[in-house]
C-alpha cells in the first residue's frame, strides 16, 4: 500500500467516525449571508448610509465655513438619508427572517417610524415648514412608540430606574423654556405636546435595548438642539450637531432592532 492509499484510507477514517459511521465526504459548511452591520465595516447594503451621512456633515461643516454651494449639498444629500439607512433595516431584518423564520411582528411599525423621519426631514429643509416638520416627526415618534412597545414584550432587559430622573428633569426644562424663554407662541403648545411624545419614546427604547436606548436619548438631544435654535439659542456648529446626532440616533436605533431581531432576542410575527 502507497503512501497516498495510506493516507487516504486515514481520512476515510476519520470521516466515518465524525459521521457516526456513514462514510460520507466532508463537505464545507455553508456561509451565512453577512448581517448589515453599522458597527463594522462598511457593507454593500450600508456603504450608501456612510457615504450619504459623510457628505451631509462635510457639506453642513462647509456651510457653517460660509461655503454658499454646501447649503443646496446639504439639503440634496439630507433627501437621501433615511431611505439609504431605510435599505439597512430592511436588509438586517429579511437577514434575520432567514434565520428565525418570520419577520418580527413590530417591522413595520419601525419602516413607519423611518417614512415618517424622512419627510420631516423633506419638510424641514424649508424653515417656514417648521410645524408641518414637527407632526411629520410626531408620527414617527409615535410609530416608534409601538415599534418599542410590542418589541419590549417578554424581554428579560431591565431599564435602569434612575432614567426617569433626566428626563423628567429634560421636560420640567422644556416647558421652562417654552414659557419663558424667546420661543414664538405658536410653537409652545406644539412643543409641549411634542417633547412629551419625545420623552416617552426615549423612555420606552431604554426596555429594547442599550443600544436602541443610546439612540432614543440622541434623537433628544438633536431635538433639544433644533428647539433652541428655535429659541434663537446657538452655538459653533449648531447643524453639524443637530444632524450628528440626529443620524447616530436613528443608526443606533435601526441596528439596535436589527441585533435583536437577528439574535431572536424579540418576539417574531407568527
Amino acid at each position: 500500500m502507497g503512501h497516498h492509499d495510506v493516507l487516504l484510507r486515514a481520512t476515510t477514517n476519520v470521516s466515518v467516525v465524525r459521521n457516526g459511521g456513514r462514510a460520507t465526504a466532508d463537505a464545507p459548511a455553508p456561509r451565512s449571508p453577512r448581517v448589515p452591520n453599522l458597527a463594522g465595516l462598511p457593507s454593500p447594503v450600508t456603504w450608501p448610509f456612510f457615504v450619504a451621512a459623510s457628505i451631509h456633515l462635510l457639506a453642513q461643516y462647509a456651510a457653517w465655513q460660509g461655503i454658499a454651494v454646501a447649503d443646496d449639498v446639504a439639503e440634496l444629500s439630507k433627501l437621501v438619508l433615511l431611505p439609504a439607512l431605510w435599505l439597512v433595516l430592511d436588509a438586517g431584518l429579511r437577514h434575520g427572517a432567514r434565520i428565525t423564520g418570520a419577520l418580527p411582528g413590530w417591522w413595520r411599525w419601525a419602516a413607519a417610524a423611518l417614512a415618517f423621519s424622512w419627510l420631516g426631514d423633506v419638510v424641514l429643509t424649508s424653515e417656514p415648514l417648521l410645524l408641518a416638520g414637527m407632526g411629520f416627526f410626531a408620527v414617527a415618534h409615535v410609530a416608534y412608540v409601538v415599534t418599542f412597545l410590542q418589541a419590549a414584550r417578554g424581554r428579560s432587559t431591565q431599564r435602569p430606574r434612575w432614567l426617569v430622573v433626566p428626563y423628567l428633569a429634560w421636560w420640567g426644562g422644556l416647558v421652562v423654556f417654552a414659557l419663558a424663554g424667546d420661543v414664538p407662541v405658536t410653537f409652545v403648545v406644539p412643543a409641549l405636546l411634542y417633547g412629551t411624545l419625545l420623552v416617552a419614546m426615549a423612555w420606552l427604547a431604554a426596555r429594547v435595548s442599550l443600544a436602541v436606548g443610546i439612540g432614543a436619548a440622541l434623537f433628544v438631544v438633536s431635538d433639544s438642539l433644533i428647539g433652541l435654535r428655535v429659541g434663537d439659542v446657538t452655538m459653533p456648529l449648531h447643524g453639524v450637531a443637530v444632524m450628528a446626532t440626529y443620524l447616530a440616533a436613528q443608526a443606533l436605533i435601526v441596528t439596535g432592532l436589527i441585533r435583536a431581531a437577528r439574535d431572536g432576542s424579540i418576539r417574531s410575527s407568527p
